[in-house]
């Protein structure tokens, strides 16, 4: 079952809290994620990639080394882990989009890859003065890389795309782009720091706030941004007009794509599209050992005021929170 973790604090401190409460988690994903010979191999690299991310993100910093010092590992080999532009690691999700009749919600399925435990990962509340975020995060991970919402009732998925031309050394890695995204206050802010933040490579978000949605795909300094009209899904490959076909696809993603939109079409509900077991190892909801392991399903309900978050496959409610404080 996926653990509720609450830290507070500022961003050292509470990145800190995480790493000692996730220790064993964090020593078991840095174990997996690369070697010891491709982490030398990286060195210089982060040390770029370290000073980018102190001049536009020196908070973020803070949190990666409370996180090392926590779980008593290598601040560096964090930075790596929150650097997948260097190591390229692929992972997947599914997200349902709807605005009708002014009644807005967003479904989300967060899939790590097939080897990843959901021992490993937790919904975690940071109480920041500021504001409070609520974020599915993996152990060593900044917060952003999943779903997320905060106390100002903003809240967004995050799906992975499939990138070219990576910009590690002179752009700062995905993770800590959508890390700011978890303190955006409306969608003109959401937009603000997606467009001044020098990225590397890109996601796709499902961005809500109120009763408005927006679809955003970005790729380096480039947006496309739709509102949501109707119903919309997304899964792991760039489907804007914006970035036509330059972009190169990924067979799993296009046939989840194409059974959920299938299934859309015949009016199933969006909890069971997410729980959908069809064409394995590529369905939408894969299971440990396939190519993609959903580990955690949310519904967003700003017209409930309502958090619902779900544990896959059987669609058995775990936590209900409030969206906004």
């Amino acid at each position: 079952m996926l653990k509720h973790i609450i830290v507070k604090g500022n961003y050292y401190s509470c990145g800190r809290q995480l790493g000692k409460i996730m220790k064993k988690s964090v020593h078991h994903r840095l174990n997996s994620a690369f070697s010891d010979s491709f982490f030398r191999k990286c060195r210089d690299d982060l040390k770029n990639i370290h000073e980018t991310c102190d001049k536009y993100y020196p908070q973020y910093i803070k949190q990666l080394k409370g996180i090392a010092t926590g779980a008593g590992v290598d601040y560096w080999r964090i930075l790596l882990l929150n650097s997948p532009e260097l190591r390229e690691s692929r992972s997947g999700c599914t997200s349902i989009a709807k605005s009708i009749k002014g009644k807005v919600e967003l479904f989300h399925n967060e899939d790590g890859w097939g080897g990843e435990r959901i021992k490993d990962c937790a919904l975690v509340t940071y109480k920041y003065k500021h504001m409070t975020i609520h974020a599915f995060i993996y152990a060593g991970f900044l917060p952003g890389y999943a779903y997320s919402w905060n106390s100002k009732g903003t809240y967004f998925s995050v799906n992975y795309l499939i990138p070219i031309n990576l910009k590690p050394l002179s752009h700062v890695p995905r993770h800590f782009s959508a890390c700011a995204l978890t303190e955006a206050r409306n969608i003109k802010d959401a937009s603000r720091i997606l467009r001044v933040s020098p990225d590397a490579s890109g996601f796709h978000y499902y961005f809500g706030f109120q009763n408005e949605m927006l679809s955003i795909e970005q790729f380096h300094d480039k947006l496309s941004v739709k509102k949501i009209k109707g119903i919309d899904l997304h899964t792991n490959h760039y489907l804007h007009e914006f970035f036509g076909k330059k972009i190169p696809t990924d067979k799993n993603s296009i046939i989840r794509n194409k059974r959920g939109r299938d299934l859309i079409k015949k009016h199933t509900e969006s909890l069971s599209i997410l729980s959908d077991r069809n064409n394995p190892p590529n369905a939408i909801c894969g299971k440990f050992g396939e190519k993609l392991h959903t580990l955690s399903t949310v519904h967003f309900s700003p017209l409930e005021n309502k958090v619902t978050i779900y544990s896959p496959h059987t669609n058995k409610k775990i936590y209900e929170l409030k969206l906004k404080n």
